[in-house]
C-alpha cells in the first residue's frame, strides 16, 4: 500500500493538472452544477490516478471515462426541489409469540445477512462486482475508503487555503468583499 504522504502528493499533482484543463474550457455558458460536476469528476479521476493499479481505481477510471462526456451533464432550467409530505402512520401491532429459533435457523439467517452485506459492499466499491474473494473485496474496500478520506481531507484543506488567501487579499487591498446576496 502506498504511503499517505506520497498518495496526497500524487493526488495534488493530478488534481492540479485536471483543474488546469477544466479552467482552460470557456465556462461562460456552464451552470454552477456543470462546474461542480466537472470539479468532482476531476477530483475522482485524480484520486484514481494517484492510487494506481488497484482494481477499484481502474474500475473508477473506466466509469469516469464513460460518463465524462459533456452530453451526460444535465441541463435543467428548473430548480431541483423535492416536495414531500410528512405523514405519521400509527399501526397497532399485537404481540405475537415468536417460535423458538434453533441454532440451524440462526446460522442460516446469519449466512443470508452476510451474503446481502457482501453484495452491498460489492456495489459500493468500484469494480467490486467482479470480485469473488471476500478478503480481496475487504482489502479493496479498505483502500478505497482510505483514498476517499484522503481526497476529502485534501479538498477541505485546499478550500480552506483558497478562502483564507481571498480574505488576506481583501484585507491588504481594502477591497469590500462581494455579498453572496
Amino acid at each position: 500500500m502506498q504511503s499517505a504522504v506520497s498518495f496526497k502528493v500524487a493526488f495534488l499533482r493530478y488534481l492540479q493538472a485536471g483543474l488546469d484543463q477544466v479552467a482552460g474550457v470557456p465556462s461562460a455558458n456552464a451552470s454552477v452544477m456543470e462546474r461542480k460536476r466537472a470539479i468532482k469528476l476531476t477530483a475522482d479521476m485524480a484520486m484514481a490516478l494517484a492510487r494506481g493499479g488497484r482494481r477499484w481505481s481502474r474500475a473508477l477510471m473506466s466509469n469516469l471515462c464513460k460518463q465524462g462526456t459533456s452530453e451526460n451533464l444535465p441541463r435543467t432550467k428548473f430548480p431541483l426541489t423535492i416536495f414531500s409530505r410528512k405523514k405519521i402512520l400509527r399501526r397497532r401491532f399485537r404481540q405475537r409469540p415468536s417460535p423458538p429459533r434453533t441454532a440451524a435457523a440462526a446460522s442460516l439467517l446469519a449466512r443470508r445477512m452476510m451474503k446481502k452485506r457482501t453484495e452491498v459492499l460489492k456495489r459500493l466499491v468500484p469494480g467490486g462486482n467482479s470480485m469473488d474473494d471476500f478478503s480481496l473485496l475487504l482489502d479493496e474496500a479498505l483502500d478505497y475508503v482510505l483514498s476517499l478520506r484522503a481526497q476529502a481531507d485534501l479538498l477541505r484543506r485546499l478550500t480552506y487555503a483558497i478562502e483564507h488567501s481571498k480574505c488576506r487579499w481583501v484585507r491588504i487591498y481594502r477591497v469590500k468583499p462581494l455579498s453572496p446576496w
